[in-house]
């Protein structure tokens, strides 16, 4: 069994002081708030500071027992045993998949992938401005991603077991992981500039 949860409309108006989560640390504002039920122990409510995006949702994450808080495109993961996040905060995530315990959550540019055993890893960048059509079959999470150069959509492909991209749809020094050749930006002006 692993910890339950609801959205609450607001903060209590009683009971113990809800633990707060930020990017910085401290107290802030009304945000997403939300009564977790772990699995041992008692209730509590978590106040999560809102990120700048538009994805607000909780996900339990089925293999590691931790919960993936997303307010406002502001991702949490959090421990509801201890009370306390597991890594930092990432910002700007914008859709979420879930699927054969995998969870992969994506933000404009890269993904934060949870495996089913709760390792949290994050991926290389993979597209310059956008990323949509997000699935996991097997082991393989695929995606379409803008390629800003070319000015289209690409896909992406990532294998979840070794971590390697296989397909991006990004070309520069923050691709560190191996994928399949491409022309760089530079050989593509020149050809232009041949051509004229």
């Amino acid at each position: 069994m692993t910890a339950t949860f609801v959205i609450l409309p607001g903060l209590p108006g009683e009971g113990p002081y809800p633990e707060q989560f930020t990017k910085a640390g401290g107290t802030h504002r009304e945000g997403l708030v939300v009564q977790i039920v772990p699995e041992s122990g008692k209730p509590w409510v978590g106040n999560f500071q809102p990120g700048h995006g538009a994805l607000t949702r909780v996900l339990a994450d089925p293999g590691g027992g931790l919960l993936l808080v997303i307010a406002e495109g502001l991702l949490y993961t959090v421990n509801p045993e201890t009370r306390r996040l597991v890594g930092p905060p990432v910002d700007a995530i914008a859709r979420a998949c879930q699927s054969a315990g995998w969870t992969a959550l994506a933000s404009f540019t890269e993904f934060v992938v949870v495996g089913p055993d709760g390792e949290r890893w994050q991926t290389p960048r993979v597209a310059w401005d956008g990323i949509e059509d997000l699935r996991i079959e097997g082991n393989r999470l695929s995606a379409r991603g803008w390629n800003a150069i070319l000015e289209q959509w690409e896909p992406i492909e990532i294998d979840l077991e070794t971590h390697q991209v296989l397909k991006h749809a990004f070309e520069g020094p923050d691709l560190l992981a191996p994928g399949p050749p491409r022309r760089g930006l530079l050989a593509r002006v020149r050809s232009w500039a041949t051509k004229r």
